[in-house]
């Protein structure tokens, strides 16, 4: 197989060169294209999350946004298993007041909160007489009226506990000094007894179980579950088996048997393996489950369904980078409950810090969520009574849909681009072809020109190209009277040459009277069979014969029919007819010159390839091919074929 050779000449090399530089032109403008189209699209989604996040924010009053973010701040939970409800201390509307929580769906009733007449620390019950006992702040403890919240201390009580909790069945309540002991608030009586181990300082007492047996205590600065049995003095300990904060607060459910810790929301915890087992309490202690939550996120839900907006929420800002959920319009998986935390990107925290300190408005790159994906966010500052920014309602835009329509532009550009190329396409080359058909024009008649067809281009087109078009008729016109003038002028040198030349030839051995004029009248006598022609000039007739073949061959009729014509036409400056003329043309074979008055010749003749000679002939002449064909006879000096 040849190897391919390839050869580039100038013309190629600059074609390639502009057709890489104009798509290195097409391409960056492409991309310039694409990138301001993507900026004009993000702009335009910016404005579509501007007005949602600024409407939620301007209809959500301060103060129910607040109670819903309030942090409860639920401290000791104390179990009554007559009334089936956890007694606690718990923030609500700004203040400290008792509340019942229901250990079944872990809702707070907020309606039937009491407030307490004298400040407490912790909660217990007395399991016996089923009353509230709570711990003022010189760590005594006090009789607590549910219904008044009424706060009467207990007389003769010893003070400086740390803590209390729910006793065992028999009866009585655990505390907590130096020494984790039962105290009988009826009696005053202490009993079993068992020591605090150094190792565990400053513990905090969650209580027992129903049997009495085992006190639990929690270690959160060692992330310990710690275990006393004060009857064997035995003490075990397990790890918190959660990254997250431990749960500080415990009461035991003693209907369920089960262990329940507060934090944001009631959690049941296994106290045996230190883990957190899933539960299905409400979120926020049911807030979300309030009138108040479903009275403020309805509106939202029909925003962001008429929007078609991927999340639309409220937030609050606990830290740099820590926020919390407060209304959220999704339902199903995507919904996140009242409290629920969430990271902010690494490169949204110091937007939302200029939110907070100067309340503007932030605007997020597509950015990447842990929990969410990409999304395009907007948030908006709300604002508390005193002007001050207490939360921000946010809105998102999933990447999908901002890519899908950038997809769409982009699709729409393309076909008004393509569009528009096919139309531009179209009328450059209808254009193109009016403009070439009268340049294609004059390259055809400038072509005719040089074949020497001197024409009239009649060019409609543009005035250039008219103008082009005349000036080109003109200097053909010009070229061919050139040319007409050339060959006249050449024609009748041609004939005084050969008239000259002529006479040179058979001037040679005539007789003296014999002479030829410098412009002879030349008559065409008869031609036939092998004649080639015959003139005569006053007394002077000079006949010659065709030599077509040689001289042994034999003619056949129709190169003798033919001779007449071809020699003629070799000879015309001898004949009326205007043409060229040699010396002696190359296919004569004999001329014979007669002097009509004296009946006195020369012959001269030649084979195929001689030069011709003289000869003397007789007054009686018998010329041509006799022995071959048609005899050629001269008799009284015109040629006629034999027999006729």
């Amino acid at each position: 197989m040849k190897p391919l050779h390839l050869h580039f000449n100038v013309r190629t090399w600059l074609q390639i060169g502009l057709l890489s530089s104009i798509t290195g032109v097409a391409i960056w403008i492409g991309s310039g294209l694409f990138v301001s189209l993507r900026r004009v699209i993000l702009d335009g989604f910016d404005k579509q999350l501007t007005s949602p996040s600024v409407v939620v924010a301007a209809f959500i009053e301060p103060e129910d946004h607040a109670w819903l973010a309030e942090r409860r701040n639920i401290h000791g939970l104390a179990y009554a298993e007559k009334e089936d409800v956890f007694y606690a201390l718990a923030q609500t509307r700004g203040a400290f007041g008792l509340v019942t929580i229901s250990p079944l769906t872990g809702v707070v009733a907020d309606d039937a909160a009491v407030y307490l007449s004298m400040e407490l620390r912790d909660l217990a019950v007395e399991p016996v007489s089923g009353r509230l006992i709570g711990l003022l702040p010189d760590g005594s403890p006090a009789w607590v009226d549910t219904a008044t919240g009424e706060v009467a201390p207990i007389a003769g009580a010893p003070a400086g506990w740390r803590g209390m909790a729910d006793g065992p069945g028999d009866g009585g309540i655990w505390v907590i000094d130096t020494m984790v002991r039962q105290w009988h608030p009826q009696t005053g009586a202490w009993a079993a007894a068992q020591a605090v181990p150094e190792v565990h300082e400053d513990p905090i007492l969650m209580g027992g179980g129903r049997d009495g047996q085992a006190v639990l205590l929690v270690n959160p600065w060692h992330r310990k579950i710690v275990s006393m049995y004060p009857e064997s003095g035995y003490v075990s300990e397990i790890d918190w088996a959660h990254d997250d904060a431990m749960t500080w607060e415990w009461g035991f459910d003693t209907r369920r048997e089960r262990w329940v810790g507060a934090r944001h929301k009631l959690v049941l915890i296994d106290p045996l393996t230190g883990t957190e087992p899933v539960d299905r309490f409400a979120a926020a202690y049911g807030r979300e489950q309030s009138d108040t939550y479903a009275r403020l996120v309805e509106p939202m839900r029909r925003l962001r369904e008429r929007l078609k907006l991927t999340y639309l929420y409220t937030q609050m800002v606990e830290s740099p980078d820590l926020i919390t959920y407060v209304l959220d319009s999704s339902t199903g998986d995507e919904h996140s409950p009242l409290m629920a935390e969430d990271i902010l990107p690494a490169t949204e925290v110091e937007g939302v810090a200029r939110l907070l300190t100067g309340g503007s408005m932030h605007f997020t790159n597509l950015e990447r969520w842990e929990n969410w994906g990409w999304l395009k966010s907007a948030f908006a500052p709300m604002f508390a009574a005193d002007g001050r920014v207490m939360a921000m309602a946010g809105t998102d835009f999933n990447a999908s849909v901002i890519e899908n329509s950038t997809r769409r532009a982009l699709l729409m550009v393309f076909l008004v681009g393509a569009a528009t190329l096919v139309l531009a396409s179209g009328w450059s080359l209808t254009i193109s072809r009016w403009l070439r058909r009268p340049v294609e024009a004059l390259k055809r008649g400038a072509l005719s020109m040089a074949a020497g067809d001197f024409q009239v281009l009649e060019v409609k087109g543009s005035r250039e190209v008219n103008q082009l078009a005349g000036v080109f008729n003109q200097v053909s016109d010009s070229m061919q009277q050139s040319v007409t003038n050339l060959t006249s002028e050449v024609t009748r040198l041609l004939q005084r040459r050969d008239r000259a030349e002529v006479a040179r030839v058979f001037a040679r051995d005539r007789d003296a009277n014999l002479s030829f004029a410098d412009e002879p009248e030349v008559t065409v006598l008869h031609s036939t069979y092998g004649l080639g022609g015959a003139t005569r000039h006053g007394d002077v007739a000079l006949v010659w014969w065709d030599m077509t073949r040689a001289t042994t061959a034999v003619p056949s009729m129709g190169a003798l029919c033919a001779v007449p014509g071809q020699v003629r036409a070799r000879f015309t400056s001898l004949s009326e007819s205007a043409a060229q003329p040699p010396r002696w043309p190359e296919n004569v074979r004999a001329v014979l010159r007669l002097n009509l008055r004296t009946n006195q010749g020369v012959y001269w003749g030649r084979e195929s390839t001689e030069t011709p000679f003289a000869r003397g002939v007789p007054t009686a002449l018998e010329m041509g091919w006799a022995e071959f064909g048609p005899v050629l006879k001269l008799e009284e000096y015109v040629v006629k074929e034999a027999g006729t």
